[in-house]
């Protein structure tokens, strides 16, 4: 009896760990760095920025940027060069285009919509004659968002992790990754 337990114990656990899935991983061709540049306001009425170089190539890729007016307050993300550019969506016919928050695994490629060399990670405007529009993810946590960027000409996929306060006078990149493979698809939050 205890030598029947005993095999059928073994046989358990040896099916056990043949069909335990192994670990995924990582992908060869994604660099991914944490990089946690932030951005603070240094006061209610100033702009304030941090670069950033996705490739650590010591070429400038975008700009995360507060700027605090009297009547408006935004956090925008510009890509330096023509043709570095962040997938976003418009908030309206008028207003500015948004980062796309892009959910984990989304596929970043060259089909990929809308492409804006400038986006706003979050918007508020309070102009006293029309109503306060705010748009984006002030206060929201983190955002991933996808870019495409240009290392020696060729078109490169990544994505970026960012995160702005409701109060507009901080910001956070927080991670980078991309393909170093040009024109390669990546998926949003791979490594």
């Amino acid at each position: 009896m205890k030598t029947s337990r005993l095999i059928l114990f073994i046989g358990i656990t040896f099916l056990y760990i043949s069909c335990k899935k192994e670990k995924e991983t990582d992908n060869p061709n994604i660099i991914h760095r944490v990089i946690n540049k932030e951005v603070i306001s240094k006061g209610d009425f100033s702009s304030d920025y941090t670069e950033i170089d996705i490739d650590d190539n010591s070429v400038v890729d975008y700009i995360l940027e507060i700027k605090l007016q009297k009547f408006s307050k935004s956090t925008r993300f510009l890509g330096m060069i023509t043709g570095n550019e962040s997938l976003a969506t418009a908030a309206s016919n008028e207003d500015p285009f948004i980062v796309n928050k892009l959910s984990k695994n989304s596929i970043i490629n060259s089909t990929s919509t809308i492409w804006t060399q400038l986006s706003f990670l979050a918007n508020y405007s309070n102009d006293l004659i029309s109503t306060i529009k705010e748009d984006g993810y002030a206060g929201n946590g983190d955002v991933i968002v996808g870019v495409k960027f240009l290392i020696d000409g060729n078109t490169h996929f990544g994505w970026i992790i960012m995160n702005t306060s409701v109060s507009y006078k901080y910001a956070i990149v927080k991670e980078v990754a991309y393909d170093i493979r040009p024109n390669i698809a990546i998926k949003a939050g791979e490594k």
